[in-house]
């Protein structure tokens, strides 16, 4: 049983190339338990074609709300369906944050969806996708330095998202080969995430899409999955709200390297997942 939240398609992502069908369907085909979607919401980012990565969300929950389904609705549908599958479907956003546009965020995390990503797709006004050289220049444990602390800063300025996204994404487009982000050297950064993430009860994801990248640099898939000591710290500390998400941007990550990671999480003594209706956490049983 899984339930993957943080998914993209076309129209309301800039980078997605899959259709709301494919999507839908895909999901469906695949069995999940539930699923969501969370198109990207990053002000100040712009297409080479000069659209904003922003949509309208009236239109938003105009078009996606009606195919809202909570887990209990899911279940009652298949029990009268005679079997025949009807996954859970939640609504969400993935919010990129930006320093200056704190009180702009606020506002769209006041509205009725079910959970709201946080991402920082941005460092100090560079995109690690488009600048390597600027965001790397100096060397990766500075910058992942600044871009844990950059997490943490959007989570205490941004009133209460249900998930912090890819803690590893600035490991994605380092140009240096070996860019897996590890837990030495980076103690006090992660612990006071962690802390901060426990207290205010948000959740934590592991996003295969870093997985994906490392391999494509050459990892194996068991060198590729996080690095152990962050998770086990994590839970050390108490952490429980775990989202396992693909990511996916088209119909080829879809449950990619999914069955690794759930296996990895088990190993290290995880017995549930969260997933959230209308931003208020519920966890269930993957194994």
């Amino acid at each position: 049983m899984y339930i993957d939240l943080h998914n993209h398609v076309q129209s309301w992502s800039p980078d997605a190339k899959q259709t709301w069908a494919e999507f839908s369907q895909g999901m469906q085909r695949a069995g999940l338990l539930g699923f969501g979607l969370s198109d990207h919401y990053d002000i100040g980012s712009y297409t080479k074609t000069g659209r904003e990565w922003v949509f309208d969300t009236e239109e938003y929950m105009r078009t996606f709300g009606p195919e809202r389904r909570s887990l209990a609705e899911a279940r009652a549908k298949t029990e009268a369906a005679g079997a025949i599958h009807k996954p859970a479907f939640f609504l969400g956003m993935e919010l990129g944050y930006l320093p200056d546009q704190v009180d702009r965020l606020s506002q769209l995390m006041a509205q009725d969806f079910d959970y709201f990503i946080l991402s920082a797709h941005k460092l100090k006004g560079m995109d690690p996708y488009d600048e390597t050289e600027r965001v790397y220049g100096q060397g990766l444990p500075p910058i992942y330095s600044i871009y844990l602390q950059t997490l943490l800063e959007a989570a205490k300025r941004l009133p209460r998202p249900s998930i912090l996204a890819h803690f590893d994404y600035i490991s994605r487009y380092a140009p240096q080969e070996r860019s897996k982000m590890r837990y030495k050297g980076l103690e006090g950064e992660f612990d006071s995430i962690f802390r901060y993430l426990i207290e205010q009860g948000i959740a934590l994801e592991l996003n295969t899409g870093t997985i994906g990248a490392l391999i494509d640099k050459g990892y194996s898939l068991e060198e590729a999955l996080p690095d152990r000591a962050i998770w086990e710290r994590y839970f050390d500390l108490g952490g429980e709200l775990v989202t396992v998400t693909t990511d996916s941007h088209k119909t080829e990550h879809h449950m990619r390297f999914v069955p690794a990671a759930l296996k990895y999480l088990a190993e290290l003594g995880l017995e549930h997942l969260t997933y959230f209706e209308h931003c208020q956490p519920q966890t269930y049983r993957f194994n």
